[in-house]
């Protein structure tokens, strides 16, 4: 089984819903890219407006390997009517309002995927779905997580190294401040992320014993939704569940993790309030088609389309049903 053998195999939308207005503090547009890894094309975007990236705000990353629609929103941008499409990237103006686009605004995302290299068609049926982050959070080789870690261990110097930021007079907590602080968040949350996973499978593995393990992950059949909600670990977090609780303590301790590392006094500006998760996602509108794969004689290929709420990840339901 493959996907992402090429970006036309990885279709995704934004579904957001927006108050378009004739004026306002920001200028909302749509993002279409093509094998373009959302930092990249914001960072090309902010020249082709001619702002600073650093105003420029989106609801989430999408993968590289894809073709994708997302919003953003611009800070400042008075121009009006904007389109502009080059090769693997366009853009286009769609209205003024006064919210900006932030992390986790989006409702859904729509998925049109092809899954490649089958040999054999299978029934497939995915109701609910384990609400894991994948390798496009945590890193190839979890080394997303990695740096997390170190910001959280105050491993300064380390982080520098990794990343080949340039530091002055051995001053990593400057060098590191004067970085993108979007950057550096998105590791820490990648080191959030990596906890919540490693606390879902022990749920799993603790209430169930019917569970098949795919990829490194765990997964159900399940033909009802399981109403948990596991908390993003924070300085600030409060636990609702002590089952939860006692599952990411025996976790943390496993990390060598304390909470109050959780609060980086050194770069305050990184410290974001704790959140909640699903545990568990409803799968909408599943369909697919079974056809004989084009680029692979002999083997068959599936066109699959569903839809997942923002900030889940379409990759870990292939893992599941395949």
């Amino acid at each position: 089984m493959k996907f992402k053998v090429k970006p036309e195999d990885f279709v995704v939308k934004e579904i957001c819903n927006l108050d378009y207005k004739d004026r306002g503090e920001y200028g909302y547009f749509v993002l279409w890219k093509r094998n373009y890894t959302t930092q990249r094309a914001i960072e090309k975007i902010a020249q082709i407006l001619n702002v600073n990236a650093r105003n420029i705000n989106y609801s989430g990353l999408k993968d590289k390997i894809s073709i994708s629609e997302q919003y953003i929103s611009v800070n400042g941008y008075k121009q009006g009517k904007f389109k502009w499409k080059k090769n693997d990237l366009g853009v286009w103006f769609l209205g003024y309002g006064n919210k900006r686009i932030n992390l986790g605004d989006s409702k859904f995302n729509a998925f049109l995927i092809v899954v490649r290299e089958l040999s054999k068609k299978n029934k497939i049926e995915c109701n609910y779905l384990e609400n894991y982050f994948d390798e496009q959070r945590l890193g190839v080789g979890n080394e997303n997580v990695i740096v997390g870690k170190k910001l959280l261990k105050r491993d300064f110097k380390g982080i520098c190294d990794m990343l080949n930021i340039q530091v002055i007079n051995g001053d990593y907590v400057g060098a590191l401040r004067r970085f993108d602080k979007r950057i550096l968040r998105i590791y820490l949350h990648a080191y959030q992320s990596f906890l919540f996973n490693e606390v879902l499978k022990e749920y799993i593995k603790l209430n169930f014993k019917d569970y098949k393990q795919k990829e490194g992950f765990l997964f159900l059949d399940l033909k009802e939704k399981i109403d948990l909600k596991i908390p993003l670990f924070n300085f600030d977090t409060e636990f609702k569940d002590k089952n939860i609780e006692e599952i990411y303590l025996t976790i943390l301790k496993r990390e060598g993790m304390d909470k109050k590392e959780f609060l980086i006094r050194e770069m305050p500006e990184l410290i974001n309030l704790g959140v909640e998760r699903d545990g568990f996602v409803k799968v909408e509108k599943i369909s697919y088609k079974y056809d004989f794969d084009d680029m692979n004689k002999g083997k068959l290929k599936c066109v699959l389309s569903f839809r997942l709420p923002a900030g889940s990840y379409a990759t870990i339901l292939l893992k599941k049903i395949f």
